[in-house]
């Protein structure tokens, strides 16, 4: 049987992205505690949200992540259109992209009542891990988002390793990578992220320029 070069392009790059991954490998799933605070702590949600890693490339070499949401928090719907500026669909299931390389990265959880991420540092890690390893960047935030656009200039910066307690049990040794990232109209967001090799993104707590937070820590992972 005779393959074309571009068959033999196509099949070498599928399979380069199926290869070596630990942490998006197909049907891996991660369950989150998800808690949404206003600026004086009292709690606005909570409830669980899942991520389940794909085989399927999302865009470029992304893998393609599906992302599940209770919609029992809808009452939020008014508040998080007021901060958009425009009315947005929310959805139980969301289709979004990682990495898994010279660093781990996702896209935040943005739908629903989490869009404040959007303008946050995503989460990264870079890999392997090590103390004081400290990278920059810009993400630039178009119109369609709203309120939201403009540009987020961001710093990483892996500044300890923590002991952490989880549901099942004492977690040493997690790095803790600190993000800041600057709104160049709404301000400063902060993100904290706690991450074990092996296991995966143990937590993203959110500090965002309006004094509100969000909590995501890891609750279970079926791999």
């Amino acid at each position: 049987m005779k393959l074309s070069l571009l068959t033999i392009i196509i099949l070498c790059a599928n399979n380069n992205f199926a290869q070596d991954k630990v942490y998006w490998k197909n049907g891996f799933e991660y369950l989150y505690e998800a808690t949404y605070l206003d600026k004086n702590g009292d709690t606005l949600s909570a409830e669980e949200v899942t991520i389940k890693a794909t085989d399927t490339i999302f865009n470029f070499n992304q893998t393609l992540l599906y992302y599940s949401y209770s919609l029992d928090n809808i009452n939020l719907k008014s508040k998080t259109d007021s901060i958009l500026g425009f009315n947005k669909k929310w959805v139980n299931i969301q289709g979004e992209g990682a990495l898994e390389g010279s660093r781990l990265w996702m896209h935040p959880f943005r739908s629903n009542q989490y869009i404040l991420t959007e303008i946050a540092p995503f989460p990264t890690v870079p890999l392997p891990p090590a103390l004081n390893i400290i990278t920059k960047g810009k993400t630039k935030i178009f119109s369609t988002l709203g309120n939201f656009k403009g540009t987020v200039k961001s710093t990483t910066e892996i500044t300890a390793q923590e002991t952490r307690d989880y549901n099942w049990g004492t977690e040493l040794n997690c790095w803790k990578i600190k993000n800041i990232g600057k709104h160049n109209k709404l301000g400063t967001s902060c993100l904290i992220v706690y991450f074990k090799e092996n296991v995966g993104i143990l937590e993203m707590n959110y500090l965002f320029y309006n004094g509100e937070k969000m909590n995501f820590k890891l609750l279970q992972t079926k791999k």
